[in-house]
């Protein structure tokens, strides 16, 4: 969900721009929910989206995602997620999943279990765009990630 207040504006000294042979090799913890919302916003088709992102993350860029999605959300969550927006995890899950890609569901909120993977050791880095995942443990944190063209912004 996000802290509030300029968070992410308060982590700034400490980001810095990677070029994407950053991950290469790496283990990374990808928040679902997060790219699907950052496809939804810029209303492009949200599981071609994701196919790319994962094709660019796993074959361009050299990189070994693991997928997290939301477990069961409280109740204040679930009443503000869509009905469209759960049928698109469901989708992207399915899309994933014939794709061979690993797919692990949060008991709660995916970045918590991204932020648990990264500060056990099990992943390099989080893909997040929930500044949480901080509050939840995390060492390294990627906000910023949308093709293999672009850098991505990397705190630590």
């Amino acid at each position: 969900m996000g802290v509030r207040g300029g968070f992410w504006k308060a982590l700034q000294p400490y980001a810095r721009q990677e070029g994407m042979g950053y991950l290469r090799g790496r283990r990374v913890a990808v928040d679902l929910s997060s790219w699907i919302v950052s496809a939804m916003s810029t209303k492009s088709p949200t599981r071609r989206n994701i196919f790319f992102r994962t094709l660019s993350l796993f074959s361009k860029v050299g990189a070994f995602p693991v997928f997290v999605v939301d477990g069961m959300p409280s109740p204040l969550k679930a009443k503000a997620t869509s009905e469209a927006f759960t049928r698109c995890v469901h989708e992207c899950v399915q899309l994933l999943g014939h794709m061979r890609m690993p797919i692990l569901r949060a008991k709660g909120e995916a970045e918590a279990l991204c932020a648990q993977l990264n500060r056990e050791g099990k992943v390099d880095a989080c893909i997040t765009s929930d500044s949480d995942a901080f509050l939840c443990g995390a060492t390294t944190v990627i906000k910023v990630f949308r093709s293999a063209k672009e850098p991505l912004s990397a705190t630590t």
